[in-house]
């Protein structure tokens, strides 16, 4: 595995278009297991972009979701928590196209860009409002506690 990711860091390193099979499912409905996606190298990225990030051990095929002072932050499409920050260094490329079934579609349109990015936020949105209901009567997140006559009466 180790050799497969030092030749492909030389491909996009040359400036190399790659293409790889998925394996995960934190891009769903997205980006699926089995999608065959293309990648061009490059550390320049535009919000809603899904981009291939080098964090260490493992790398991780994300959408960018904000851009502040030199860092990129990402998240996976079905996945409630953001990625720790990156510099454009550690982007090793981004996702230009996907390949499913025999069928190619861009990754890289405006529209394709601007919904992948609504579709996140608003699962992440989601996943807080779950969290929060989840903890409402346990006095997590931030709610209020219910009174304890409030409680019996359910």
């Amino acid at each position: 595995m180790r050799l497969e990711k030092e030749l492909w860091v030389q491909g996009l390193s040359r400036g190399w278009s790659m293409r790889c099979r998925l394996l995960g499912k934190s891009m769903f409905p997205n980006l699926r297991p089995g999608d065959l996606v293309q990648v061009e190298p490059g550390e320049t990225c535009r919000l809603g972009d899904i981009v291939l990030v080098n964090q260490g051990e493992h790398w991780v095929m994300h959408r960018v979701v904000a851009k502040s002072k030199g860092l990129i932050i990402t998240k996976g499409d079905a996945t409630a928590h953001l990625d720790p920050p990156v510099t454009p260094p550690e982007i090793l490329g981004r996702a230009v196209s996907r390949n499913r079934r025999g069928k190619e579609s861009s990754l890289t349109s405006l529209w394709a860009r601007w919904l992948g990015l609504a579709f996140c936020l608003l699962l992440s949105w989601l996943f807080t409002i779950r969290g929060a209901v989840k903890g409402w009567g346990r006095g997590k997140i931030g709610w209020p506690v219910p009174h304890s006559e409030w409680r019996r009466a359910a």
